[in-house]
């Protein structure tokens, strides 16, 4: 027997009650977990901001595609992740905050826009709270792009990179410890096919030493430390990127900055 008007009307009129209420239970639940996103969220930057008031100071490390932590297994120029890569593993065990300049590609910055862009970046890094470091790690893809570029072309060119940063450094009244690293040796490979670019890169190490004797600031070789490189003879593979890391790390224990 079909339902009378009347009781159809209540039986509407109840479905709609209950699609409200649902509606309401449905808004609050969505109400609390986003509230529960937010305090977690609250937490988290809460929790950063202390371990960043724990660090011992700030380590610019400003580098090419061996700093950026490039992926040679990589057909789209990715990365590893961040606890594969040295500098991610250093601020990991460190104690201090490592912000990571690294570019694909990048040579010593020696023309005019890239020394304009560099200042730009230099004047952000003096603006950084506490004590502040610069890590500089370049020359590899001045000695592999540049035709018949010699070890001593490379350590003229950083020279004059390093002056600059000396002088703004001194232009902005920022007082920053500068720590030149000379980058691992490339070895033959996809990416090297001269076994005069492995000499000229073998001999970063002396020419570097002397740049950074003459310009008073700090320096690393890594000649010596036989970091594992990928099939191309440039970038550090996994374990070379954790082998470069605990190399650093000796230098922060032995020689805190």
């Amino acid at each position: 027997m079909d339902a009378k008007p009347e009781q159809q009307s209540i039986t509407i009129k109840m479905s709609f009650q209950l699609l409200a209420v649902g509606c309401s239970a449905v808004r609050f639940a969505i109400k609390k977990v986003l509230e529960a996103e937010i305090i977690f969220m609250l937490l988290c930057m809460k929790v950063k901001r202390k371990e960043q008031r724990k660090m011992k100071g700030t380590i610019i490390c400003y580098g090419d595609s061996n700093t950026y932590g490039y992926d040679p297994q990589s057909l789209t120029g990715g990365r590893y992740p961040e606890n594969i890569r040295w500098t991610g593993i250093l601020q990991e065990k460190s104690g201090w905050l490592i912000k990571n300049h690294g570019v694909n590609g990048r040579c010593i910055p020696y023309n005019s826009s890239q020394i304009h862009f560099f200042c730009e970046q230099l004047r952000d890094w003096c603006k950084i709270k506490g004590t502040v470091r610069i890590w500089i790690m370049l020359g590899t893809n001045d000695l592999l792009t540049e035709k018949g570029f010699t070890a001593e072309d490379t350590g003229n060119r950083m020279k004059k990179f390093l002056q600059v940063l000396v002088q703004q450094l001194e232009v902005n009244n920022r007082e920053m410890k500068v720590r030149l690293i000379a980058p691992p040796p490339v070895k033959r490979g996809a990416w090297v096919d001269e076994e005069r670019i492995c000499r000229e890169a073998e001999k970063l190490d002396k020419v570097y030493s002397k740049v950074a004797e003459e310009l008073h600031m700090d320096f690393t070789g890594t000649g010596d430390w036989e970091i594992p490189v990928a099939y191309d003879g440039v970038h550090f593979s996994q374990e070379g990127h954790r082998k470069f890391a605990d190399k650093l790390l000796e230098i922060l224990y032995n020689k805190p900055e």
